[in-house]
């Protein structure tokens, strides 16, 4: 019998992003258990932009590493915990980072 040794290859980041990078025609699994046929996700200089569909993240989801260049541009959604005091929204329009924080919430 042989020894078998498995490598994960090195894996670097990519290149920064430089053109609009859109999946069109998809089946898009948005985790609470809808999905959408036929959908189109866009990614355009860092930003994911919805058209009139929704980003959704769920109880026990995060946003994380958005800033004034990685942002969503359009609909976010996102389920708040019972107790929670504060929330925030990573949003922003076409050219601006605009986020939303709410705080003093009773849920």
């Amino acid at each position: 019998m042989g020894s078998e040794v498995l490598a994960q290859e090195t894996i670097l980041p990519s290149n920064p992003q430089t053109e609009t990078i859109a999946l069109t025609n998809a089946t898009i699994h948005v985790g609470n258990g809808e999905v959408i046929n036929n959908g189109n996700i866009i990614f355009s200089n860092g930003k994911i932009t919805t058209g009139a569909r929704n980003v959704y993240v769920t109880s026990g989801g995060s946003v994380s590493g958005a800033n004034a260049s990685k942002y969503v541009f359009g609909n976010l959604k996102k389920d708040i915990s019972l107790g929670a005091t504060s929330a925030s929204f990573e949003v922003g329009d076409a050219t601006n980072y605009t986020p939303l924080s709410l705080s003093s919430l009773v849920v």
